[in-house]
């Protein structure tokens, strides 16, 4: 699988999912029309997005972070393996598994481990029990 392609093409259905916003008569806040990212709406508040300041680099910017990366140029910079673990992060994203993985790095010490022993243990604890 071509990962950096894949998180291209989420950027850009993210950012398209962004352009469906609205504002319902007599509302004062958002709402979207999502064909993608029916989760929209909490990673917009997840991420604190100015929502009158969007564009398709702050979409690559929000997949980067759901990816577990701190920005894109990490992400396109990254190996096999760290791309691989983000791909898993950002499509069962809905299963929080982002905070549950960044918690277990941090206390479990991972530091220690390569990216491929990472990418092992993540698949062992926290794909064992994802549909």
């Amino acid at each position: 699988m071509n990962y950096i392609h894949y998180f291209k093409s989420q950027a850009k259905k993210f950012y398209k999912d962004f352009q469906t916003q609205y504002i319902a008569e007599n509302d004062y806040i958002y709402s979207y029309n999502p064909k993608f990212w029916h989760d929209i709406d909490d990673i917009i508040l997840s991420f604190n997005i100015d929502e009158n300041d969007f564009s398709l680099m702050k979409a690559q910017h929000i997949i980067a972070n759901l990816a577990n990366f701190k920005n894109w140029h990490e992400l396109v910079h990254a190996n096999d393996c760290q791309l691989e673990l983000g791909y898993y992060l950002v499509e069962h994203r809905e299963n929080n598994l982002l905070d549950e993985w960044q918690w277990y790095e941090r206390y479990a010490k991972l530091e220690r481990f390569d990216d491929e022993g990472k990418l092992d243990i993540f698949k062992h604890i926290f794909l064992k029990n994802v549909n």
